[in-house]
């Protein structure tokens, strides 16, 4: 019987796995999060290896890449002309849990970043700070994870008579907490993605697409793909390469091989 004009509520056939055998296969426990924002829409309509159609426009994991946590450093920026630029005086900046008095309203990068840096803190020796006009921008590092805003006063600032004086401070780059978002391996990527390294990169099992199947049915829960670290899988259905290692053709296989020890094949 056709399905002209009936709702399809599941899909029938064999799923394509990555894995050969669910014996000894060793699954991420928690699971993971994709960042769909990390993954190219297809510039095309296709249909891949095991059948899963892919319309142009579409994000999709196929089963046998590889993903890499994504290891975002916090940025925070704090500008000292809120409102009027200041001419002196000083202000306060509470950062990681402490707060620095009376630093001068003109203080430079590397002198407010060396202050940061001796602060009781395990990250303070790691922060950076950068400054273009009244704006400093700070850097935490990324295993500082998602870090509480700083906090500042333009209490002490001074200027001309009649101005007025403020404390911009804004989280440009938010940190990512443990256990956080996972993207495609890019060799070329700097948030992460470019290494492998284990415990911090998996293989998708099935394909999976950023919309999924289905409505209310058995819909695929997209942004939590099945991913595991160990096991025997078909070779042939992992993406990595003999060649040179690039966002499409995934790692070599011999980086592949080191950052999997506990995988064999099947074939």
């Amino acid at each position: 019987m056709g399905t002209y004009g009936r709702k399809v509520l599941n899909k029938t056939g064999r799923d394509v796995a990555a894995l050969a055998s669910l014996v000894n296969a060793a699954f991420k426990v928690g699971g993971i999060t994709l960042d769909w924002s990390l993954f190219a829409a297809a510039g095309a309509d296709s249909l891949l290896t095991d059948q899963t159609p892919i319309k142009t426009g579409e994000k999709y994991a196929r089963y046998g890449q590889i993903i890499c946590e994504v290891t975002k450093s916090e940025v925070q920026t704090v500008d000292l002309s809120g409102d009027d630029d200041p001419t002196g005086g000083t202000f306060p900046l509470t950062i990681l849990g402490h707060t620095i008095e009376d630093i001068p309203w003109n203080v430079t990068a590397a002198a407010l970043q060396a202050l940061i840096n001796a602060l009781d803190h395990p990250y303070a020796p790691y922060v950076t700070v950068s400054k273009t006009g009244f704006v400093y921008t700070i850097t935490f590092p990324p295993d500082a994870e998602n870090v509480d805003a700083v906090t500042s006063s333009a209490a002490d600032l001074t200027g001309g008579g009649g101005d007025t004086f403020a404390v911009t401070i804004l989280t440009t780059t938010a940190g990512v907490e443990t256990g956080g978002e996972y993207g495609p391996y890019d060799p070329d990527a700097t948030d992460g993605r470019q290494t492998l390294s284990r415990g911090k990169c998996f293989i998708i099992n099935k394909t999976v697409k950023q919309h999924g199947y289905g409505e209310n049915i058995n819909n695929v829960v997209t942004d939590h793909p099945q991913v595991f670290d160990g096991g025997t899988v078909w070779k042939k259905r992992i993406i990595m390469t003999t060649g040179t290692h690039t966002l499409a053709a995934g790692p070599t296989v011999t980086e592949f091989e080191a950052a999997f020890p506990r995988i064999d094949y099947a074939d």
